[in-house]
């Protein structure tokens, strides 16, 4: 299964995030379609553009499509499409403009200027997911300015699968606030349908369109996100770590696929420095991971496959 390549704000050549318009874009086309510096492209294409507008397609899989209108200094808008044939123009949108009108959110800064904002963004040719620190200057610090955006299709449960593509981007449309859930990948894990600001293309049945999807994971410890109120590190009994798969829930009791390469961090995150490593040890064996910490949780992204 493939790895992800991983982009960092810090990265040489990389692209600056920041509250003006066009910043997003100008970031997902350096990471997902063009590469920059040493670092290559994922394989990703850009097929339609305007003024601070992109659409952008999978390269591989269902090749479905991520539009992003990003004219808002700070907020950009994201919405899914089975299908897009021009700019603004396509069919299968998730969310529909009835779950959500305009988009969802993307939250690049909580200031309206050239300050540069931290990002990390894990990618195949298929899924992708983006962490910005938008409230922060340094990858050492991470605050409820921080938001998320994942795009990308799951490892589905459902032989044939169709139209398992899925969005997750933000719902709270305030530009400055630092103590609220601006949009979290890991948000929550213990069983919850219905999330705020998660889609899928389609529901199982391969019937209707635009899906609000729920998550959890299979983790001993069923946070309200992962990383929080769990466990103590080493875990007393073991000394061990605990990670687990994160699923998307269709309802409270059934699973339609799990994410590719994020997992549960079955542990209190501020136990954790950001983007410590590890190896999989004697029960993970040859798989290489990475945390990921953001507002108040972590999340654990695998690096070296499971994609």
């Amino acid at each position: 299964m493939p790895a992800p390549t991983i982009y960092r704000s810090n990265d040489a050549s990389a692209p600056i995030l920041s509250g003006q318009a066009g910043a997003l874009v100008a970031l997902l086309d350096a990471c997902l379609v063009t590469g920059y510096g040493a670092k290559a492209a994922a394989g990703w294409t850009k097929p339609y553009t305007a003024t601070n507008y992109a659409v952008f397609r999978q390269g591989g899989g269902l090749q479905e499509y991520l539009e992003v209108l990003d004219t808002d200094p700070q907020m950009a808008r994201v919405t899914g499409y089975e299908v897009m044939t021009a700019v603004i123009t396509g069919t299968g949108p998730f969310p529909t403009a009835a779950q959500f009108s305009g988009g969802l959110y993307c939250r690049k800064s909580v200031t309206a200027n050239s300050t540069a904002r931290p990002w990390i963004l894990f990618a195949t040719n298929e899924t992708f997911y983006l962490f910005i620190f938008g409230n922060s200057t340094t990858f050492g610090t991470y605050s409820g300015g921080d938001s998320n955006l994942a795009f990308g299709q799951l490892i589905s449960s459902l032989a044939g699968d169709a139209s398992h593509a899925f969005l997750i981007a933000g719902t709270d449309t305030s530009t400055t606030g630092t103590t609220t859930t601006i949009n979290r990948i890991s948000l929550p894990n213990y069983g919850v349908a219905g999330l705020p600001g998660h889609y899928l293309a389609r529901n199982y049945t391969q019937s209707g369109g635009s899906f609000q999807f729920g998550k959890r994971s299979n983790s001993l410890y069923q946070q309200t996100q992962s990383g929080v109120a769990a466990a103590a590190y080493p875990e007393p009994v073991s000394g061990g770590l605990h990670i687990s798969e994160m699923w998307a829930l269709e309802t409270n009791l059934t699973t339609r696929g799990r994410f590719p390469g994020l997992l549960n961090l079955g542990h209190v995150y501020t136990s954790f420095t950001q983007f410590d490593t590890f190896s999989g040890g004697a029960t993970l064996s040859g798989r290489d991971f990475m945390f990921v910490l953001s507002g108040t949780y972590g999340v654990v992204i695998e690096t070296n496959g499971g994609w």
